[in-house]
C-alpha cells in the first residue's frame, strides 16, 4: 500500500484528524438529519467524541506501521454509516439504537479483519520462503 504514508510519518495525524471531522459529521448527519432526533448537545459531544477516539486509535495503528488495520477498519466505518442512514430512518422504537449498534458491530469488525490481515502478512514476512 504504497499510497498510504510510511509508519512514523506526521502525515498520519493529519489523517487522523480529517477522519475524526468527516466521522463525527456523518454521525451527526445520520443520527439528527436522517434519523431526525432531536439536536441534543450531550448526545452530539459524544458523537464527535466517538470519532475522535477511534479515529486517533487507528491513525495510531497506521503510524505504527499497521496499515491494513487502518484500512480495513475506516471500510467498516464507511461500512457502517451507511448501514445505519439506511436502516434507521423511517423507524420507530428501537431501529436508531439497532443502527447504531451495527455501526458499532462493522466498525470492529473492520478494525478485527484489520488486525488478523496484519498478523497474516506477519507471518508470512516471518515465516514465509526465504529464496533469493
Amino acid at each position: 500500500m504504497r499510497w498510504l504514508p510510511d509508519s512514523g510519518h506526521a502525515t498520519w495525524w493529519r489523517i487522523a484528524g480529517v477522519s475524526a471531522a468527516l466521522l463525527g459529521a456523518a454521525l451527526l448527519a445520520v443520527r439528527f438529519g436522517i434519523i431526525g432526533q432531536e439536536w441534543n448537545l450531550g448526545n452530539a459531544f459524544m458523537l464527535v467524541l466517538l470519532a475522535v477516539v477511534v479515529s486517533l486509535v487507528v491513525a495510531a495503528a497506521g503510524w505504527f506501521g499497521a496499515k491494513w488495520i487502518w484500512l480495513l477498519s475506516t471500510i467498516g466505518f464507511v461500512s457502517g454509516i451507511v448501514f445505519m442512514a439506511v436502516k434507521s430512518q423511517d423507524t420507530s422504537g428501537w431501529g436508531d439504537l439497532v443502527g447504531f449498534i451495527t455501526f458499532m458491530f462493522l466498525s470492529a469488525a473492520g478494525f478485527v479483519l484489520g488486525i488478523l490481515v496484519e498478523l497474516i502478512a506477519w507471518a508470512s514476512r516471518k515465516f514465509g520462503s526465504t529464496h533469493t
